[in-house]
């Protein structure tokens, strides 16, 4: 621990203090070894995250299938944020639900999901990635690998995305072997990205009005009560 730089060991004490503080409160609740799937999904988050930096040093360049299945999902990184939220859920989310999401390969709508923020964020945060050092996006890797202009692969990822809508509202309306609170939850954090990523412009990195409103009007600014009016009040 002594040789990683500051920044990386204050992330690593904030994410044991985080785990350690969520198995005080579901130990309330018998769940508190829950927690370790978290951990799990932390340790291959890092492990991607290396990865990355390993490409990003040797200036390697993936193929685009390569780049989406080694790291890009993991990193997007919608798998850990998935099974972390679910630890706030009580006992809807069962141990076969913790199994379920943290299976590999990955559930079709968490990898959906992960593909949507994922390839979004790309796009938006292609051209101002490539102005510093940075791991060759997925727009890049289209780009340098499979000989598509930028305009091209933009197009194709769009496609991805699209498709990967397709199937999180298909494993909506299936019949639910899991809890569709459960399958609301991923849906939501999908829905995420477009609010980050309107548009494809990188609302993450290079933050907007529109955002910066919409941040403040769940967290800042709430509606006042008096703003609704419900039917007894025009009976």
């Amino acid at each position: 621990m002594e040789e990683l730089p500051e920044h990386v060991k204050w992330s690593y004490y904030a994410m044991v203090e985080a785990c350690e503080e969520a198995e005080e409160d579901l130990a309330k609740e018998g769940r508190s070894s829950f927690v370790n799937y978290t951990r799990d999904q932390m340790k291959t988050l890092s492990k991607a995250y290396i990865q990355e930096v390993r490409w990003c040093h040797e200036k390697y360049v993936p193929t685009y299938y390569e780049y989406m299945k080694k790291i890009a999902l993991v990193t997007s990184p919608y798998p850990h944020g998935i099974v972390a939220s679910l630890l706030g859920m009580g006992e809807i989310a069962s141990k076969e639900v913790f199994e379920w999401a943290c299976q590999n390969p990955m559930p079709d709508i968490i990898k959906a999901a992960s593909t949507i923020i994922r390839l979004m964020n790309d796009i938006g945060g292609h051209k101002f990635e490539q102005q510093r050092k940075h791991l060759a996006s997925a727009v890049q890797c289209l780009m340098e690998k499979h000989g598509l202009l930028e305009e091209e692969a933009n197009e194709k990822l769009k496609e991805e995305v699209e498709d990967a809508w397709k199937v999180i509202n298909q494993a909506m309306l299936q019949p639910y072997v899991i809890p569709k609170p459960i399958l609301t939850r991923i849906l939501n954090l999908a829905r995420s990205a477009n609010v980050m990523y309107m548009g494809y412009d990188d609302g993450y990195t290079h933050v907007n009005q529109t955002l910066k409103d919409k941040v403040a009007s769940v967290l800042a600014h709430p509606i006042p009560m008096k703003s609704f009016f419900f039917a007894d009040d025009v009976l």
